[in-house]
């Protein structure tokens, strides 16, 4: 399927699928201006592979909310691995109710995860 990341993105010619991802979710890091040591929600993250790339781009610690108790578990795991899981973390919860209080984060980004929102 799509690997760790479930969102596509324009590709160059020459380039490979992995490396157009890769390359929007950098893009998605400049554009929010994002600094070391900020925090950063990701809303909708699935398993959390922009939220792993972004927080290894721009050293910034990032949360990742889902609804979904396997693809937090799995993101979890891959986190571990990637030696992220003292930075970055998932909360289970609905994005139409968030669980945070205000001024939480200094940003927040969703990829194609609003489009399940009713």
């Amino acid at each position: 399927g799509w690997g760790e990341s479930f969102h596509f993105a324009p590709r160059w010619i020459g380039e490979s699928f992995r490396e157009s991802i890769k390359r929007h979710e950098h893009f998605l890091a400049l554009e929010l201006g994002l600094k070391p040591g900020q925090k950063v929600l990701d809303v909708g993250c699935g398993i959390g592979g922009p939220l792993r790339e972004i927080a290894k781009f721009s050293y910034t610690s990032i949360t990742g909310l889902n609804n979904n108790s396997y693809q937090i578990t799995r993101g979890e795991e891959l986190n571990r691995i990637a030696k992220l899981d003292k930075t970055c973390n998932f909360v289970k919860g609905d994005f139409m109710k968030m669980p945070f209080d205000d001024n939480t984060f200094d940003a927040i980004y969703a990829i194609e995860a609003t489009c399940h929102a009713p």
